[in-house]
């Protein structure tokens, strides 16, 4: 059996100048979850897991203390002092 029998078809690339929720977007409708990075050669993989770790416009979860604060705003903890 060689590769080409089994791999995935077509190979969808992405240019390094694409923006990441755009990869993001192409990644959700098309069901795939990485993608080689090509510009006249092979630069590398991005995956989802690239997207999620290293992305800002993913929310990060809230902290125990953020948490404490929003259920609890009047707590002298959940306050925010002005200088």
């Amino acid at each position: 059996m060689k590769v080409y029998e089994i791999m995935t078809k077509p190979c969808i690339v992405v240019s390094p100048d694409l923006g990441v929720e755009y990869v993001a977007r192409l990644f959700a409708n098309t069901g795939i979850r990485r993608a080689p990075v090509v510009a006249d050669h092979l630069l590398g993989i991005i995956s989802i897991t690239d997207i999620l770790k290293k992305s800002d416009f993913v929310e990060k979860p809230k902290s125990n203390f953020e948490k404490y604060c929003e259920e609890f705003p009047s707590a002298p903890e959940a306050r925010i002092y002005e200088d």
